[in-house]
């Protein structure tokens, strides 16, 4: 797991479709699945239900995306710290 997998899973969630999230993120329709699928084997949970108009959250999924949204604030929160530090390479 790692913060472009948690950021690909947030875009996802938002936007409820793999080929819309590809578009906003520069990506291609199936490396956004393969990184879905990444997230998913690695929580072992399925985080989406798809269908034909779209993906939406699972109660996994949705209890996901609650702490993934934590950790990622957290690590906005971590970054502008450290730049406050001079401690950041950007």
């Amino acid at each position: 797991m790692n913060f472009n997998q948690l950021k690909v899973f947030c875009l996802v969630a938002e936007v409820k479709s793999f080929s819309k999230a590809a578009k906003l993120a520069h990506l291609t329709q199936p490396a956004i699945s393969s990184q879905i699928q990444s997230l998913e084997s690695t929580l072992g949970a399925t985080l989406f239900t798809r269908t034909s108009t779209g993906v939406y959250l699972t109660d996994a999924g949705q209890v996901a995306h609650h702490y993934i949204k934590k950790m990622l604030l957290i690590q906005e929160e971590l970054n502008d710290q450290l730049r406050l530090h001079d401690q950041y390479l950007p």
